[in-house]
């Protein structure tokens, strides 16, 4: 990959991410939305080297340093990640003749991921591991 492309998937990655960053603002301001808290996506990523995977509470689980900065780097490296993902789907041509629809179809997929995939997966194993106390108890 040549330097230029890869200014253009930076680009696109944090140009996305900011839009988004920008529109839980917007929702945070006009109803109240609370938006979220990427220094648990730190707290997160920093106690899984530590063994520890699944969280009944993130938010009660003690505080990490570096958490807020980790949470904020991973969620705009995300950004990034899904940008290469698109322009490896849509080929280098998008680059030079961009459409409105595979952007947009791939932009609600990239924001669809967590709450489909993500979401219901740290549930289950929220879950899970609550199962596995309960016959641990007897």
């Amino acid at each position: 990959m040549n330097q230029e492309i890869f200014f253009y998937i930076l680009l696109i990655g944090i140009g996305a991410t900011v839009a988004m960053d920008l529109y839980a603002i917007l929702i945070k301001k006009l109803f109240a939305v609370p938006s979220l808290n990427y220094a648990l996506l730190g707290r997160w990523l920093l106690l899984m080297p530590r063994g520890q995977l699944v969280h009944q509470n993130i938010a009660a689980t003690h505080y990490v340093k570096g958490e807020v900065f980790v949470g904020w780097s991973a969620h705009y490296a995300i950004g990034v990640i899904f940008a290469f993902i698109f322009i490896n789907i849509t080929g280098l041509s998008w680059l030079s003749a961009p459409e409105l629809l595979p952007i947009l179809l791939f932009s609600f997929l990239s924001v669809s991921l967590p709450f489909f995939i993500m979401q219901p997966c740290l549930v289950w194993a929220s879950l899970h591991q609550g199962y596995l106390q309960q016959i641990e108890q007897g």
